[in-house]
């Protein structure tokens, strides 16, 4: 995670590949006369060419959340981000659901259809 935000980081700060000589100026189609589309479309090129498959829209992605949050911006926040229990469901049916399985632990052996239907019950 860490090694391929400095990786972006060398690409959408400078426009030149990482490593390069202090001072090295950039090629033609990343010059500051160039229109902000065209440079990432060049970097998109680029990067494609060297074997990272990158659009162009994806280089403008990084480059904006590079601008709002530093390399912070350019970590891959998938890993990290707390998924819900029980996905999209509802905590109203995930709680009557519960209630449901409590009241029916003691009791003669239930089908989950039973579950089902005392679930619709406890919501209505």
């Amino acid at each position: 995670m860490r090694e391929k935000a400095l990786w972006w980081e060398g690409h959408i700060l400078h426009g030149l590949p990482p490593g390069v000589e202090p001072g090295t100026s950039p090629r033609p189609e990343y010059g500051p006369d160039r229109p902000l589309t065209a440079r990432q479309r060049a970097k998109a090129v680029e990067l494609t060419a060297a074997g990272h498959k990158v659009a162009a829209q994806t280089v403008a992605n990084y480059r904006r959340r590079y601008q709002a949050d530093g390399i912070v911006g350019l970590a891959d926040h998938r890993p990290v981000r707390r998924k819900r229990e029980f996905g999209s469901v509802d905590d109203a049916v995930v709680a009557a659901m519960r209630q449901a399985i409590t009241e029916a632990t003691d009791a003669s052996t239930r089908r989950g259809t039973f579950l089902l239907w005392r679930t619709g019950e406890i919501l209505r």
